[in-house]
């Protein structure tokens, strides 16, 4: 991976008037086997969506969410409201197409936090063991860069995180 990340805009349609702002995804895709390959893209991510924090903020903007979807494999970062049903004209969508492979080296390494080689996990765990274990370095990630983050610190927005639903966030 270089230390760039190539971002597509992609416009999305919408009913709304030429006269307001029309929404955006910035996606981009990262393929790697190596962890700290992927923290970086994390990083260009949340900069990226710090770079568009200007364009994003209104009246309403209350958080600075970010949405891991397993499913899919990428992370969504979007202002929202209070609700969290308003979101911000501007997407910052990170597809990570490897990110088992590389949960499988977290979990791993992470024997001496509970998991122990001895069990023998089915299938069906395993799995959930490494989504939970990717779950959680995704956030502490975004946790430990937004501490140091500038341009997030402009701002009063309240960082937030989930891989469930909206209606279960987490206090970054």
């Amino acid at each position: 991976m270089s230390d760039e990340i190539q971002w597509m805009v992609e416009q999305v349609t919408t009913n709304q008037s030429s006269d307001e702002k029309q929404p955006n995804n910035h996606k981009a895709q990262v393929a790697t086997n190596n962890l700290n390959e992927l923290n970086i893209a994390v990083i260009h991510s949340i900069d990226k969506a710090v770079s568009l924090l200007s364009e994003n903020i209104g009246d309403e903007s209350r958080y600075l969410l970010f949405e891991w979807q397993q499913a899919k494999s990428c992370l969504t970062v979007v202002v929202t409201d209070d609700t969290k049903s308003i979101d911000s004209p501007q997407k910052v969508v990170l597809e990570m197409t490897n990110w088992t492979s590389i949960a499988d080296d977290v979990v791993g390494s992470a024997g001496s936090a509970g998991f122990a080689e001895s069990d023998r996990l089915t299938e069906s765990a395993h799995a959930n063991q490494l989504a939970e274990v990717f779950t959680q370095t995704l956030r502490e990630w975004i946790h430990n860069y937004l501490t140091t983050s500038a341009g997030f610190m402009k701002y009063s927005l309240i960082a937030i995180f989930h891989a469930d639903s909206r209606k279960k966030t987490v206090l970054l």
